[in-house]
């Protein structure tokens, strides 16, 4: 069957279109699409929260995809499982039942829509679903757990799975029991159908989860009949989300629908919300690769559409257009192209159609078109050499033995998918014996595969290199080696380098503006006067980014806009300026602030608290002279301001210090290094082994150390890289105390590259780290038992172990750490409740002890020296 036919047949019966058909007497069994719509609103225990429209709206999102001008779903093919309506109880028989079914049902050519409408809450460190049936007291029995539902859902091989979700986490009467936050991530592996393999969690392609919010705040009711959620994917697919191009083109995609909700439900947040956390309700959503299909059509469109594809069959018919010009135009009338030449060929066949366009003329137009999008061989050679002088970076210099040929193949196959074409049969024959092939026949290779796909603007400037770079390597690396592309480089760099180019102030979405969540100390903004809590309304640009004179003044209003995109007009080359208009609580007129963008330092070395002049205060305990600091990362300049502390703090004549690194990410190896030796004697700090070359044993050499205090040193699962080193040096020398949870395990070194030819760099892993008594770090390295030797682990008295609820709050804590308050500002919510810390009161508490034992330094050593 000719591709115009196949996606005719798919077009008419899975969109109501009346596409042409050029060889009617071929047929091909149409995909199919199946459904499960669950709404659990009604249970028999008290003690679980009823949800008054879980019902009505799961039924009408039913109603929705079965509506054959929308969903388009044959009824026989749906399973509705709602309580009090029509359809089968949701049962917690009956929902794994439907589960099983969906997947024993949905073909590999399928797509599978899942509907949950719910209430939830979890089972120890688990989520549990309920049905009508369930009860909170005996949940774990009578629930739905995540691991049933991946068992029921274990053979849903189907090509496409959406997922949408509305579930309240937290809809009971918990009594005397003490329940842990849902772990968000059940859902995701439940519904992405993740797979243990090699270690990590592998994600079939195809797959869509949409949840209604990000947290576990209760879901929102419109005008007290249906939830925010329900109204606003109804309103998407019914249409309202059938936006990207230049007009509707009647078919509502995921990319489609995402973005519609991303704006719609924060909108109906702060229409219905009461409280602050209401109204800052937004959606999350995650998609694997090839995941940018079709849930629904746009009814106010397909009639549009269907009378031009049939003046299209009209035409072929009649012999007035090629097969190859019908098959194309079909393609580009059923939906929105992508890339802008084919939209204007788009347009092209559509003014055709119209009759606003003569057949030469088109002609000519489409002619002139599909040239300009033809790639040159020498182009396709740049890309070829480029890739390969990538793929043999990786090789030369990773950890293990890596194939070329293998990357090459992989590298295609990722630029095919990213294009979202089919790779030429003669092409793909190929790719299974690219491992034998050498160097000069993977350049022929990627020439070749490179022509077919022709000049794209979304490969301009060596995109194509760099996504196939990323694909290239994908498969056979550790998380930690990565290409990172040009223009992910400048924003990677602000993180670790410790300092950027902007006005220094963190934002995120809330109500009609962005909020400014805090100034960084001393940065432009810092100094202008913006304030934690303004909420900026308008961003007022008389010059560019660059300094270029902009007339008229371009005024954008931050209603509805994404960080990302406030960011983009914020930042700017130092010096220029940027005027920021602002609501500033208690105020009444709106507020302009002038601001000269700069360079930007951001802290990485914080103490406990903040003084009034917002510079930090290091004393915990002042009286006993305890010290605290929280160590983020190991930036450039973390080991200068750490120092700089130290002295201040000797000088002082500190008794005590608690160094934090929980959640600290690691950094720069030298700066890791140098603050080992601030607190030990001279001796080994680490010894990197690679996998070609002599190892490298780093010692420490400072002349001035401080020893003359205890010590504790805070990690967890988050310390990880030179978190660790430092963890571990301090341990083996017995000059800390190590308290809290095991760390990460990556004692891995990465080596960071330019890589010239596009502008990205190329981070590997080239060695692994030891710690000074000998035993490896990096989990990696071994099978991740727990009885094996890596990453830091605290001595058994002073291990103490954080449930998922307070981890997650000690994440939100330290993350908001370096925040600069402000001061004469009053939340009209009720006062957020402080995180009891038991690792850091804990440590407190030894340290004291430690202080006590001053008298005798011969015991205290040797209690230190015992643990």
């Amino acid at each position: 069957m000719t591709r115009l036919s196949r996606f005719a047949l798919f077009a008419l019966l899975m969109f109501g279109f009346a596409a042409p058909a050029i060889s009617a007497d071929e047929k091909t069994p149409p995909s199919k699409t199946f459904a499960v719509i669950v709404g659990v609103g009604q249970f028999k225990d008290a003690d679980i929260k009823g949800r008054p429209t879980a019902d009505t709206d799961a039924k009408a999102i039913g109603e929705l995809f079965t509506d054959k001008t929308v969903g388009g779903i044959p009824a026989d093919q749906v399973q509705m499982l709602i309580a009090g309506q029509e359809g089968k109880a949701p049962t917690k028989e009956n929902l794994l039942a439907a589960f099983k079914s969906l997947a024993a049902k949905a073909g590999k050519e399928d797509k599978a829509i899942i509907v949950w409408i719910g209430q939830g809450a979890s089972v120890g460190e688990r989520t549990c679903l309920f049905a009508s049936d369930s009860t909170f007291k005996d949940r774990a029995k009578n629930g739905i757990s995540a691991i049933e539902l991946e068992a029921a859902l274990k053979g849903l091989n189907a090509k496409e799975v959406c997922a949408l979700l509305d579930l309240d986490l937290k809809a009971f009467n918990p009594g005397k029991e003490s329940v842990a936050d849902p772990a968000m991530n059940d859902l995701i592996r439940t519904f992405l159908g993740g797979k243990e393999k090699d270690k990590d969690v592998e994600l079939p392609s195809g797959r869509v989860l949409i949840l209604a919010r990000t947290g576990t705040e209760s879901p929102l009711i419109a005008e007290g009949k249906e939830g925010i959620f329900a109204k606003a994917l109804i309103a998407g697919l019914r249409g309202a989300a059938d936006s990207d191009g230049y007009e509707p083109d009647g078919i509502v995609t995921v990319d489609e629908l995402t973005k519609y909700l991303d704006n719609e439900i924060p909108e109906l947040g702060r229409k219905y919300g009461k409280t602050k956390v209401e109204r800052e309700q937004i959606p999350w959503h995650t998609t694997t690769r090839s995941s940018h299909f079709a849930l629904s059509k746009n009814p106010a469109v397909t009639a549009k559409v269907e009378a031009r594809l049939k003046k299209l069959e009209t035409l072929y018919k009649q012999q007035k257009v090629s097969k190859e010009v019908a098959e194309e135009g079909e393609r580009l009338l059923s939906r929105m192209p992508a890339l802008k030449p084919l939209r204007e060929l788009r347009k092209n066949y559509q003014a055709l159609l119209d009759g606003t366009m003569k057949s030469k003329e088109f002609d000519e137009a489409r002619e002139t078109i599909l040239a300009g999008m033809k790639l040159d061989d020498d182009a396709a050679r740049s890309y070829a050499q480029k890739l390969i002088r990538g793929l043999e970076k990786f090789k030369g210099a990773y950890i293990k033995e890596l194939n070329l040929g293998e990357m090459t193949a992989n590298a295609i196959k990722g630029l095919y998918t990213r294009a979202d074409q089919r790779i030429p049969t003669d092409i793909n024959d190929r790719l299974g014996k690219a491992k034998e092939l050498d160097k000069s026949d993977l350049v022929s290779l990627l020439q070749e595969a490179r022509l077919p796909l022709g000049k794209r603007e979304d490969f301009d400037k060596d995109r194509d290199v760099e996504i196939s770079l990323q694909y290239g390597i994908a498969k056979f690396v550790d998380p930690y080696t990565a290409y990172i592309d040009r223009l992910s480089v400048e924003e990677s760099e602000k993180g670790i380098q410790g300092f950027f180019t902007g006005i220094g102030v963190q934002i995120r979405r809330e109500g009609d503006g962005l909020l400014v969540v805090t100034p960084i100390k001393g940065s432009p903004a810092y100094v202008a006067g913006l304030k934690a809590g303004d909420l900026i309304t308008k961003i007022r640009r008389e010059v560019d980014n660059n300094g270029k004179k902009i007339d008229p003044p371009e005024v954008t209003s931050t209603k509805g806009m994404q960080v990302s995109d406030a960011v983009k007009l914020i930042v700017g080359k130092p010096g220029t300026k940027v005027k920021i208009i602002i609501e500033r609580p208690g105020e009444k007129n709106e507020k302009e602030i002038e601001i000269a963008r700069g360079l930007v330092e951001v802290e990485s070395v914080l103490g406990y608290k903040r003084k009034s002049d917002d510079s930090w205060d290091f004393y915990i305990d002042p009286k006993s002279k305890i010290a605290y600091m929280y160590l983020t990362q190991f930036a450039r300049k973390s080991f200068i301001d750490m120092e700089k502390v130290m002295k201040q703090l000797d000088k002082d004549g500190v008794k005590g210090l608690i160094l934090d690194v929980r959640f600290n990410p690691g950094g720069y190896l030298d700066v890791a290094k140098d603050i080992c030796d601030l607190f030990i004697d001279d001796g080994l700090i680490v010894t990197i082994k690679p996998r070609v070359g002599e190892e490298l044993a780093m010692t420490g050499k400072m002349e001035q150390s401080y020893q003359s205090f205890p010590m504790v040193c805070l990690v967890n699962g988050g310390s990880a890289s030179g978190s660790e080193i430092l963890a571990a040096c301090l341990q083996d020398h017995h000059r800390a105390i190590v308290m809290g949870e095991r760390s990460y395990g990556k004692g891995s070194v990465q080596n960071i590259q330019k890589f010239e030819a596009t502008g990205g760099e190329i981070k590997l892993t080239t060695a692994t780290f030891w710690r000074p008594n000998g035993k490896n770090l990096n989990k990696a390295s071994t099978k991740g038992t727990d009885e094996e030797d890596w990453g830091v682990r605290p001595a058994k008295k002073y291990t103490i172990k954080l449930n998922p609820v307070e981890t997650a709050a000690l994440s939100d804590q330290l993350r908001d750490w370096a925040n600069i308050p402000n001061r004469e500002l009053k939340s009209l919510d009720q006062p957020e409740k402080k995180f009891d810390d038991r690792q850091l009161d804990a440590a407190v508490k030894y340290i004291k002890e430690q202080i006590k034992l001053e008298g005798n330094k011969e015991k205290a050593k040797k209690a230190v020296e015992l643990d």
